[in-house]
């Protein structure tokens, strides 16, 4: 009789993260109960809802006579997100962890698939690709294009980013055993997780569409709200913006130091830091234009000839708060 290799079937905490989100949640919790993979610990941590949110986790979990075993967590106060994170990490019992918003949708097999891909190779966080959906559920375009290779830290470190967004991520726990929690000067995970597993083993990336992104007024990212804002309201937000990408980048050299002292490549980390130095020093510069008296023109300007829906609009102005030059051409034309 041939020996038959048994596969490692490791606990997985998939964690509905949610916060004053009743008209979603429970698609939400619908679709983590009903994933294909076993053994799974469900954890729908509630971040103290003002609406009805955790009376309808609490609805649907009471109806659940499925083999997942289900942790109701509800917070006494709101704590934000990054702090919400921290605090699942010190219960969830999983070996790998499978975020979902509690206004996404999983699809059933998103979490059998990812362990497929733990089980093939050691990484430290798994990325699947996610379609956009509306408000009523509508599918739209795919979240990610010619999503499929692993991505590492240096190409993080020369693109100026982690190449990878909230949606459909998932990762190792032991990434928080290494680095320890997420620190609180960040408003949300979606560029120090990623980092720190790159750091570590790398992301392995897929691009099946196993996650589905509701975009709506009241998503947490910057890039959903610029779409719709006023120009004034955009200008407002990239403030914002920068100060959290600092603060995300300031936690990346911290990160690459934690690890300098552990490898042999100091000189790559001492290369990296000086690259991030410069895109700090670059947004800083950045900041102080968009508060200089000269802009008054250019904010009246946006605030009163603002298309509505127009993203190629937007994204050429989140160009020019990088060149002072190309400031200079747009208030003489205003003038």
């Amino acid at each position: 009789m041939a020996h038959v290799e048994k596969v490692e079937k490791p606990l997985v905490s998939f964690v509905i993260f949610t916060y004053n989100q009743e008209r979603y949640i429970r698609e939400a919790v619908l679709s983590a109960l009903a994933q294909t993979y076993s053994p799974l610990e469900i954890i729908i941590s509630d971040d103290c809802s003002q609406d009805n949110t955790a009376k309808i986790i609490q609805e649907e979990v009471k109806k659940y006579k499925g083999p997942h075993k289900v942790i109701i967590n509800i917070n006494e106060k709101n704590i934000g997100l990054v702090a919400h994170i921290n605090k699942v990490m010190e219960f969830a019992s999983g070996q790998y962890i499978v975020p979902n918003a509690g206004d996404d949708i999983s699809e059933p097999q998103r979490t059998t698939s990812l362990v497929k891909i733990w089980n093939n190779g050691k990484v430290s966080a798994v990325w699947t690709n996610a379609v956009m959906i509306d408000e009523s559920g509508k599918s739209g375009e795919l979240f990610y294009r010619n999503f499929g290779k692993v991505i590492k830290w240096k190409e993080m470190v020369h693109y100026g980013g982690s190449g990878v967004a909230g949606p459909g991520s998932s990762w190792d726990k032991s990434i928080f055993k290494s680095f320890g929690p997420l620190p609180s000067n960040t408003r949300n995970e979606d560029m120090l997780i990623p980092f720190r597993a790159a750091l570590l083993n790398g992301i392995a990336v897929l691009n099946e569409p196993l996650y589905r992104y509701r975009k709506h007024d009241n998503n947490l990212s910057y890039w959903v709200k610029m779409a719709s804002c006023s120009g004034l309201e955009w200008i407002n937000l990239r403030e914002e913006q920068i100060s959290n990408t600092i603060a995300n980048y300031e936690n990346w050299i911290h990160a690459l130091k934690q690890i300098a002292g552990k490898s042999q490549s100091v000189k790559e980390f001492e290369e990296a830091i000086n690259i991030i130095n410069m895109y700090i020093a670059l947004l800083r510069k950045e900041n102080k234009m968009l508060n200089e008296n000269f802009l008054a023109r250019f904010r009246t300007f946006l605030q009163k000839d603002w298309p509505k829906n127009s993203w190629k609009r937007r994204t050429k102005l989140s160009l020019l708060v990088i060149s002072p030059l190309l400031y200079a051409k747009v208030i003489q034309k205003l003038q």
